[in-house]
């Protein structure tokens, strides 16, 4: 069993109340270099994240979280469950 990045992003971007647009333009803003259409097939399972890709989506969505007083609940990539 390995671990579902796309569910774990999906659940991080239905916790802040986003759609995969708020998403994408949160990572640009933190200098991501996916489009839009990265985003939705990351979300979608279709593909997995790189180690870098997973970073910024992951710290887009922290920035968020901390931004609605809830610390950083999402896990970054060194924390996350190996198998």
């Amino acid at each position: 069993m390995s671990f579902d990045y796309s569910a774990y992003i999906r659940d991080g971007v239905r916790g802040v109340n986003w759609v995969a647009t708020d998403l994408w333009i949160a990572a640009v803003g933190l200098s991501g270099t996916m489009d839009l259409g990265d985003i939705h097939r990351i979300m979608s399972g279709e593909r997995e994240p790189t180690r870098h890709e997973y970073t910024v989506l992951v710290h887009a969505l922290n920035e968020r979280f901390q931004d609605l007083g809830l610390n950083h609940p999402m896990n970054y990539w060194e924390e996350l469950p190996r198998v």
